[in-house]
């Protein structure tokens, strides 16, 4: 079985818990993806840290994200039409431009 763990922030010392259950969680033997929107604020590390052995992947800056945008649309992948039809069905707030990005 696999599961996933998505933090805003990752690894943060005050996270202790989440470590303990995660590295549980592998002794039994569940598949672990651990994933982060921004990498830790400091360089100290937990050594929990280094009993983990699922990776702890991060998302693209903003600035590489970007670059795939503008890489979709030369290449005619950018999926402008469906980000106008949901900006007219669900209104601009939905971000839909943004989730296209991300989803890239």
């Amino acid at each position: 079985m696999r599961l996933a763990y998505l933090y805003s922030r990752y690894p943060v010392l005050s996270q202790t818990f989440c470590d303990t259950e995660m590295l549980e969680l592998e002794r039994r033997g569940l598949d672990l993806v651990i994933a982060s929107m921004y990498p830790p604020k400091t360089p100290v590390r937990h050594e929990y840290l280094a009993r983990f052995r699922a990776p702890v992947h991060y998302a693209l800056e903003k600035s590489a994200l970007e670059s795939l945008v503008r890489k979709a649309k030369r290449q005619g992948r950018w999926p402008e039409a469906l980000i106008a039809q949901h900006e007219r069905k669900y209104g601009v707030d939905y971000k839909a431009a943004l989730r296209a990005r991300n989803a890239l």
